[in-house]
C-alpha cells in the first residue's frame, strides 16, 4: 500500500528529527516534501523570507502532486501544518491518488521548542502558533507523538 505521512507540529517540536530517526532505524526509503527546502540560498543555507511564504507553500504542494503522480511508495510532508487548511490539500490529493494517509502530530513543551528550533523562529511566534493549533477532523488518521 502506498502511503503519505503528513508531519504536524510547531517549529522545534521534533518533526524532522522524529522522521529521520524512524527512517534510519527501520531503513525506510521515502521522498520528503518540505516548504523549508525552498528557503535555501545558493549555498544551501536556510534563509526565511516571509514574502515568499505563499509561493513556496504552493511550490511544495505542486512538488507533492508530482510525486503522487510519479507513484512514489512513501511520501512525507514535513511542514508545520498547524491549521486544517494547510493539511487538507495534501490529505485530499493523497486520497484521490489512492494513498493511505497518516498525520503524525509531534507535540513538545513550547519552551523546548523555542530552544530547539533551528530556523530562527521568534519565541513569540512559536507561542502564537501553539495557541493557534486547530483541532483536526475526527475521521482523519492521526498519530500523536509526545516529544519532551
Amino acid at each position: 500500500m502506498k502511503k503519505v505521512i503528513i508531519m504536524r507540529g510547531v517549529p522545534g517540536s521534533g518533526k524532522s528529527r522524529w522522521w529521520a530517526h524512524k527512517a534510519n532505524t527501520r531503513d525506510i526509503n521515502a521522498t520528503v516534501v518540505s516548504t523549508d527546502s525552498y528557503f535555501q540560498d545558493e549555498n544551501g543555507c536556510y534563509k526565511f523570507d516571509k514574502t515568499k511564504l505563499t509561493e513556496n507553500h504552493n511550490r511544495a504542494l505542486l512538488d507533492f502532486l508530482c510525486r503522487l503522480n510519479d507513484g512514489f511508495n512513501l511520501i512525507v510532508v514535513d511542514n508545520t501544518n498547524t491549521k486544517v487548511f494547510e493539511i487538507a490539500p495534501y490529505y485530499r490529493l493523497a486520497e484521490a491518488f489512492g494513498y493511505e494517509v497518516e498525520i503524525v502530530w509531534v507535540i513538545a513543551d513550547p519552551e523546548k521548542c523555542k530552544a530547539r528550533n533551528v530556523h530562527g523562529v521568534p519565541p513569540e511566534t512559536i507561542d502564537t502558533m501553539v495557541k493557534g493549533v486547530e483541532a483536526l477532523p475526527p475521521w482523519w488518521n492521526v498519530r500523536v507523538v509526545v516529544n519532551g
